[in-house]
């Protein structure tokens, strides 16, 4: 018992932090381009009549399991662009509340 004590008190733990910036654009597109291999690779796999059926049917499975991830993406990314629309809305209605210089107008002239 006594052993363990001791080499308990002897251990060092070093801890460095680094500052990692994920680009999500960036990754996310890399897990699309990555997902796309999969489905290609999953359906000729799927449908090639020399492999057992067995491991043809778990790649059928494997590739639902893909598509329902890349949905999950697209959700994300739906999310984000309601976002940046909303945003959008929000510095137009700013713009209206400072002034007539936000809102759209109507040019005054000849109709015809």
């Amino acid at each position: 018992m006594e052993g363990q004590a001791e080499a308990a008190a002897r251990l060092q733990v070093f801890i460095t932090a680094r500052r990692v910036r994920i680009d999500p654009v960036e990754k996310r597109l890399e897990y699309v381009e990555r997902l796309e291999r999969l489905i290609e690779g999953l359906d000729r796999l799927a449908n090639n009549r020399r492999v057992e059926r067995k491991t043809r049917l778990r790649a059928v499975e494997v590739l639902v399991k893909v598509v329902n991830t890349c949905y999950g993406i697209v959700r994300d990314i739906e999310v984000e662009v309601l976002e940046r629309e909303f945003e959008e809305l929000e510095t137009e209605a700013e713009g209206a509340a400072e002034g007539p210089e936000g809102l759209y107008g109507v040019e005054e002239g000849s109709a015809g």
